[in-house]
């Protein structure tokens, strides 16, 4: 067939039994046993060397070659690679420019089993402008003519061909994210939501293209057709007699425009017109202001909690929701009422932005942010880390500057305590990370509560003091690889024993630096050396840990830290004196038998060790 039509390229009777012959193959190819031998036997690359011939005679081969390759690479990765090698994807590309429905239908069917797990394919379309024409086909006035199953099909190939990194910008340029917001609103306003499918595959796009894009989330945000998005999750419901698929189907929709939505808040470019854009701003305010209103749905709260969240990424906007709008107070409002995950998670996610600046924190805490989320930091809730990770986050900020708002726990009969519920928090949870951010509220604390002297700065110092505090900060020392984290836990603990305690405190206080130490768990599998290293220094006591940062000639370790392990070391053997401790001569025996005077040691650092070997005599 190839030798007659290259003959006599203009002969319909050629064109007519090439085109039999291709349909013959397309339909036996619908058989899942045949496509293989098919594909060795050559009859794709046949297929691919009629179909460059064509011309106006061979438009009905066209068609029928489409459905070949269709029907070949369903399934099959091989046939699919045959295709890739035929450099014939600029050719079936060119059916999508095509004035012909028919061809173009099948264009899109025919791409879209070749670019399902092929790479190659992906990357061939978009290196021949295929995304470019594909996007000409999203237009509502497809919709009008009756091009329905086009552009559906269009859009669900452009899910497929969007994982290529080439093709997200290729998307979102000329206005193309406002291209697909368009077809959106047609597709709510105008059909009605009669085609769900097709919404989902919108929906999937812009909330890749908008995760992924820059340019793409700067040029939504400036759009008017941005609104469009808010309109829907606000507005737009499905039909009464929908079913359970339907329903299912049109929640995760609006699940992938409120992600949509919030990634448009990432853009810096985003970050002063957004929130300048009264418009936007009242509405995520009213969202949130509602919890009480049946009309404000789960997406709606997620996405204005998100969304103000992402724009509270300056001072000048954290201070101005809080210092104008009060938004603090809905917010915690939301937090106590939602049982959504995704509301908590948003809710508590604001909260830490808005925690940042200086000026919200009296507000903040004043408003009952502590004891509003620290009931997420139970047992039952532990299966929700990131919003336990940002509430430990919150109480961190918190604690910081006023003791009066640090230590408003606002307890009740029978409640557990903040402070408590971050102790038990600490006691429990094995992951590192959380254990020690968890710790530094206590560090924050201590801190808070030594640099004042009112009433409420004595009260906090009093349930300070625990040995249970002691026991948290002490591993924070031993475990963590930071010095930076390792002096805040020097640091606390030596305003702890500053502090005029009972003598029953002082006691059990003194024993947790010499009790036996079992492995710690942050210990992980590295270089055998290396591994080696860390489980000994994991067994280490805690006055042996702090005569290591002492003496240990470490250069990541400052001087300043190696101070203040002498001055917390000198302030224990003072109080263990004080109270006749049974460990004060095992405490003293450890410091002068393991720290000698050294004139490499900065001069500061010898006249602490000094002291310190002074209290020791």
């Amino acid at each position: 067939a190839k030798e007659q039509i290259s003959a006599d390229p203009h002969n319909d009777e050629y064109w007519n039994n090439a085109s039999k012959l291709a349909e013959l193959c397309a339909n036996a190819a619908r058989d899942q046993r045949t496509r293989g031998p098919l594909g060795k036997a050559g009859v794709i690359q046949s297929i691919a060397a009629i179909m460059r011939l064509a011309n106006t005679e061979g438009k009905d081969y066209v068609i029928q070659a489409l459905r070949s390759f269709a029907n070949l690479c369903f399934d099959e990765d091989e046939n699919r690679k045959l295709v890739a090698e035929s450099e014939l994807i600029p050719t079936i590309v060119e059916g999508l420019s095509s004035k012909n429905p028919s061809l173009v239908r099948t264009t899109c069917g025919a791409l879209m089993n070749l670019c399902i797990d092929s790479d190659v394919i992906q990357e061939q379309v978009c290196d021949c402008n295929g995304v470019k024409a594909l996007m000409s086909l999203l237009e509502p006035a497809q919709m009008d003519h009756g091009e329905d199953a086009m552009v559906n099909t269009a859009a669900k190939l452009l899910t497929i061909i969007q994982e290529n990194e080439k093709a997200v910008p290729q998307i979102a340029a000329e206005e193309g994210v406002s291209k697909l917001i368009d077809l959106v609103r047609y597709s709510w306003t105008v059909d009605k939501l009669e085609d769900l499918d097709l919404l989902e595959y919108l929906s999937e796009i812009l909330q890749h293209v908008l995760a992924e894009n820059e340019y793409a989330q700067a040029s939504a945000g400036k759009s008017l057709s941005f609104i469009t998005l808010l309109d829907f999750i606000e507005q737009a419901e499905i039909a009464d007699d929908a079913d359970e698929e339907e329903q299912k189907q049109f929640d995760q929709i609006c699940k992938c425009f409120v992600k949509a939505i919030v990634d448009v808040s990432l853009a810096d470019d985003n970050l002063n017109h957004l929130y300048e854009n009264e418009s936007v701003l009242n509405r995520y305010l009213k969202w949130i202001e509602n919890a009480d209103d049946e009309s404000v749905t789960s997406d709606m709260q997620t996405c204005a909690a998100l969304s103000l969240g992402n724009l509270a990424r300056t001072d000048e906007h954290c201070v101005d929701l809080v210092q104008k709008y009060h938004v603090e107070i809905p917010l915690l409002r939301l937090l106590k009422k939602t049982t959504d995950l995704r509301v908590q998670h948003a809710v508590v996610s604001i909260l830490k932005n808005l925690s940042l600046p200086k000026q919200n924190k009296q507000n903040i805490g004043a408003a009952g942010a502590i004891q509003a989320v620290a009931p997420y930091l139970d047992a039952s809730k532990d299966m929700l880390k990131p919003v336990q990770f940002a509430v430990i986050g919150i109480l961190k900020l918190l604690a910081v500057g006023d003791a009066e708002t640090s230590s408003n726990e606002g307890e009740e009969s029978g409640t557990i305590s903040p402070l408590d519920r971050v102790v038990e928090f600490i006691q429990r949870v094995d992951d590192v990370a959380a254990k020690s951010e968890a710790t530094r509220v206590l560090v924050n604390l201590i801190k808070t509560a030594w640099s004042q002297e009112n009433v409420s700065s004595v009260v906090l110092r009093e349930r300070l003091c625990s040995v249970q505090i002691v026991k948290a900060l002490a591993a924070l020392i031993r475990s963590s690889k930071f010095s930076i984290l390792q002096n805040e836990g020097i640091i606390a603990l030596t305003l702890l024993f500053t502090q005029e305690n009972s003598d029953a405190f002082i006691q059990d206080g003194l024993a947790v630096f010499v009790a036996p130490e079992e492995s710690l768990s942050h210990v992980t599998d590295e270089s055998t050396e290396t591994q080696s290293e860390e489980l000994e220094k994991a067994t280490l006591n805690l006055l042996q840990v702090l005569l290591r940062i002492i003496i240990e000639n470490d250069a990541q370790m400052p001087d300043q830290v190696r101070c203040n392990a002498c001055v917390l070391l000198e302030r224990t053997i003072i109080a263990a004196k004080k109270v006749q401790s049974d460990n004060l001569q095992l405490l003293k025996d450890q410091v002068l038998e393991q720290i000698n005077d050294n004139n490499a040691l900065s001069s500061s650092l010898q006249d602490r060790i000094a002291q310190l070997r002074l209290a020791s005599s």
